[in-house]
């Protein structure tokens, strides 16, 4: 899966034309590659306020949405504090929001 897709994206950094050209690079390319795009639960946990409602993390995984890409639910595994249901509960007011193509496994291919 791709970690982290949305990480790149911070608040006032990137024009929001040069954004949406990676956004869609990112997301397109995951659909080519039949590759999931990872909701990580601590990058969510440490960074909330970027994914409210019409910031641009928000707006990242709405177009994930739109375009069907998969979505894989993932724990930051570089802390063992992050292996947290706590996270994973606080997560699902965030996902609530969406209709993700969520994937529990990854079939690999030759």
């Amino acid at each position: 899966f791709i970690n982290h897709p949305d990480i790149f994206i911070c608040e006032n950094t990137i024009e929001c034309d040069e954004l949406e050209i990676v956004e869609n690079n990112i997301i397109d390319a995951a659909i080519k590659y039949d590759l999931p795009l990872e909701l990580n639960l601590a990058q969510y946990h440490r960074f909330k306020q970027f994914y409210d409602n019409g910031c641009l993390r928000y707006n990242f995984w709405r177009l994930v949405e739109k375009k069907k890409a998969k979505v894989i639910i993932n724990f930051d595994a570089h802390d063992k504090n992050y292996l947290n249901i706590d996270y994973y509960n606080d997560i699902k007011k965030f996902l609530n929001k969406f209709n993700f193509n969520i994937v529990d496994d990854i079939n690999w291919k030759k």
